[in-house]
């Protein structure tokens, strides 16, 4: 492979702290998008998705200098109506343009029965409706084929609570990414996991990035599970696209301050911690451990990987990424990097 660095993380730009799972009064969320925003913005966040229920609603008057919303939505396909036992699939989209408010993943028939969200229905929407929804996967699919059409990010949200399994997510095309830390179920104790991630990545799913986020539907459910995106600038259409590449990291408590790869090196600088990992999808995950004082930078050697490539049933879909894990159990992960992506 190359000599050369390359950044799996960009060199460039600033980090922006983001929340891309947010509900407001706009449907069940216990504060307005204003106050959302004041409590987002006292603890550092530079981007917050506004993911109201089934509705999409743009927030133009919010931006500032300082602080982006990013558009989007959080839509619900349920196995069936009301049972404890109720499988379902959550998943936010993100809009590339601030000002839609209406998409072919909607359905007006969703919307909950709520005068004031019903108010709220627009003849765009009722257009563009898909109709009634199907508890299946290849409905989904083609939920995530509308949004990739339209410029759209598709996320699948915390498939623990969901009571998802493998079967539910197996072969899914085009996700942007899955949750595996989300604040408000991990209170509830239902705590994700990476396995669907490194599931579809060894599927050779490569924009199925691990995202980390709050969901805060109550007040006390803000500040826990975060991204960190890296952009040139705090512009729509950069933060944008930055999502899209994969230029962040998800945390719920380490910082990740550079990522590269340095011929057949991976090099990691992180704030303090316990614990930096490559994680790789088959047994060649490598661990550094701190002793006495916290680790701040590791770094890997993947000249092996190269060397087994020979066994690989399919060198197209062999990945790694970094895991950073702090003394509290908190961790930070990278996008996976596929082999490939760095030449030979």
């Amino acid at each position: 492979m190359s000599d050369s660095i390359k950044y799996i993380l960009p060199k460039d730009g600033n980090f922006y702290k983001a929340n891309l799972h947010t509900h407001t009064t706009v449907s069940d969320g216990k504060l307005t998008p204003e106050e959302a925003k004041a409590r987002f913005k006292s603890m550092g966040y530079s981007v917050v998705a506004f993911t109201d229920h089934e509705l999409m609603v743009p927030h133009p008057e919010l931006a500032e200098d300082d602080f982006l919303p990013l558009t989007g939505y959080e839509m619900s396909i349920d196995s069936e109506l009301e049972s404890p036992y109720k499988r379902t699939y959550h998943l936010n989209y993100y809009s590339p343009d601030p000002m839609r408010s209406a998409s072919r993943t909607m359905a007006v028939t969703s919307v909950w029965n709520r005068d004031y969200m019903q108010a709220m229905i627009t003849d765009e929407m009722r257009r563009l409706s898909t109709g009634k929804r199907v508890y299946s996967k290849e409905f989904i699919q083609s939920l995530i084929d509308f949004a990739t059409e339209e410029g759209a990010l598709m996320s699948y949200n915390h498939p623990v609570w969901s009571l998802q399994t493998k079967d539910d997510y197996s072969g899914l095309k085009g996700l942007f990414g899955v949750e595996w830390a989300n604040s408000g179920c991990n209170i509830m104790g239902y705590f994700d996991t990476m396995q669907p991630i490194e599931d579809l990545n060894s599927e050779g799913e490569r924009m199925c990035y691990p995202l980390a986020a709050d969901d805060c539907h109550k007040d006390t459910e803000y500040g826990f599970s975060w991204v960190n995106i890296k952009s040139k600038s705090l512009e729509y259409g950069e933060i944008f696209e930055a999502l899209r590449r994969g230029d962040f990291y998800s945390s719920t408590g380490p910082e990740i301050l550079e990522a590269y790869v340095e011929g057949t090196d991976v090099v990691v600088t992180t704030s303090p911690a316990a614990g930096i990992f490559l994680a790789t999808g088959n047994r060649q995950r490598q661990a550094r451990r701190m002793h006495d004082e916290p680790l701040t930078k590791a770094r890997f050697s993947i000249e092996r990987m190269y060397e087994k490539l020979e066994f690989s049933p399919d060198k197209s879909k062999l990945w790694f990424r970094i895991d950073v894990l702090d003394e509290k159990g908190n961790f930070a992960r990278t996008r996976a990097v596929f082999l490939d992506e760095l030449g030979e």
